[in-house]
């Protein structure tokens, strides 16, 4: 299994619109924003979320073939 596979299922998020009083939005990758949050806010919320999706890539390339391949079915994404 190639690790894309888990970042398609669980993209990268990243600053996505920004503010005259300096708060931004993080975008979530799956047509979900957090809206208005201080610069420091999203820093700290897409450091925190893509160290949990590297730990994640990394627990499951370390299953066996078979384990992975039922960890992916059981974890496609849903209706999109």
């Amino acid at each position: 299994m190639r690790a894309k596979y888990i970042e398609e299922r669980y993209p990268q998020w990243f600053v996505f619109g920004l503010y005259p009083d300096g708060r931004v939005d993080v975008y979530d990758g799956d047509k979900d924003v957090a809206a208005k949050v201080t610069p420091e806010t999203a820093e700290v919320l897409i450091r925190e979320h893509n160290s949990v999706v590297a730990a994640l890539v990394a627990a499951v390339m370390d299953l066996t073939p078979e384990k992975q391949t039922e960890w992916l079915t059981t974890n496609q994404r849903k209706g999109g």
